[in-house]
């Protein structure tokens, strides 16, 4: 890729993909990998200069054991690789075979590592908390404009704002800085775009953050007897200290695991979909999450109940109020006694978030 593209940068490095199930009824069953290492590139079709081509280490290389060479693994943000041919054009810039074969296996790639958590997070530059800028400040503006309380914020989850970005993380200029805890422990950040993004991804990750190994409010939800999973770190701002992200739509095994023990022996796990964007009559159509939720009933029986939110909204578009009334709706149709912020005689045995927020 650098004598293709230039410099790269490598994301996760040295972690291995994780295979994942999907179900579609157009394409029917089919293995999809997600995470692991990935290389980042200036994008050559349309001149970026913004390292917004995303390449994993398996993209083009067949595994017979999953009917899949991996033409999937390679995005960029600007629609490049949905073009038609886009993909072998890629490929053939990448192993130089001219479109014969099915490009290199498996077995002749080193596949990885398996996750070790960090034993200390990189800062994004020199941060301050949303809390202490002043009301006119643009963060505070854009938080207030969401619904939510920058305070609050600050004091239940620590996010701040990056004032200045670290020469290893430029895109964080200007951002605000999700850090993410996890049993007691500081296992990275997320900065999130100021608005709408346009010409830059919405949401930068710290570069050893493995996503699919952890619950964003984890520690926090280890205190309530209901669980409520939704999609996005904003997500569960607009829920509130119950409620845990999967960071996107999918479920790891590593996920699945930490929810089974947060609902324990005696909570209930509410499943929200995310419905924005969604058409038709309002039923989730999501093969793969419905697979997810098999898997998750089977170790939860009678213990896992759906939410679906109207078509074309998810958590975000209603204040705490109203997702706590339609919360609690779902929770009584259900039969479950109690309220959705009922808190549990002795928490998990989780040490308690602590506000870390990482500085120069």
């Amino acid at each position: 890729m650098q004598a293709r593209f230039g410099k790269i940068r490598i994301m996760s490095p040295g972690q291995e993909a994780l295979p994942q199930f999907r179900r579609d009824l157009g394409r029917g069953d089919y293995w999809e990998f997600k995470k692991g290492e990935y290389y980042l590139a200036d994008c050559p079709w349309h001149c970026d200069s913004g390292k917004h081509l995303y390449v994993s280490y398996l993209f083009g290389v067949w595994q017979p054991e999953y009917s899949t060479a991996g033409y999937e693994l390679a995005h960029c943000y600007h629609g490049c690789m949905e073009q038609q041919g886009r993909r072998k054009e890629l490929f053939e810039l990448l192993y130089h075979l001219g479109g014969r074969g099915r490009g290199p296996h498996v077995r002749d790639l080193e596949k990885g590592v398996p996750y070790v958590p960090p034993s200390s997070v990189d800062p994004p530059g020199a941060v301050v908390l949303l809390k202490d800028l002043p009301d006119h400040h643009q963060a505070v503006e854009y938080i207030l404009s969401r619904g939510y309380d920058p305070v609050a914020l600050s004091d239940q989850y620590g996010v701040g704002y990056c004032q200045r970005p670290s020469d290893d993380y430029p895109l964080m200029n200007h951002r605000i800085v999700i850090p993410i805890w996890c049993r007691g422990r500081y296992v990275g950040w997320q900065g999130r775009v100021i608005g709408e993004a346009r010409w830059a991804p919405k949401y930068v990750n710290w570069d050893h953050f493995s996503k699919s190994h952890y619950l964003y409010g984890f520690d926090n939800a280890t205190r309530y007897k209901t669980i409520v999973r939704v999609e996005g770190v904003s997500d569960v701002w607009s829920i509130g200290l119950g409620s845990v992200a999967t960071f996107g739509s999918s479920l790891s095994t590593e996920q699945a695991q930490m929810m089974y023990e947060l609902v324990g022996h005696d909570g209930v796990l509410v499943w929200l979909y995310d419905m924005n964007g969604k058409n038709g009559d309002g039923t989730p159509s999501d093969e793969h999450q419905q697979a997810i939720l098999e898997r998750l009933r089977a170790v939860l029986p009678g213990r896992v109940l759906e939410a679906i939110l109207p078509v074309g909204t998810d958590p975000g578009s209603f204040d705490q109020t109203f997702n706590h009334a339609f919360l609690n709706g779902v929770l009584r149709s259900a039969g479950v006694p109690w309220e959705l912020e009922t808190q549990r005689d002795t928490p998990l045995g989780v040490p308690p978030r602590r506000v870390l927020l990482p500085t120069e």
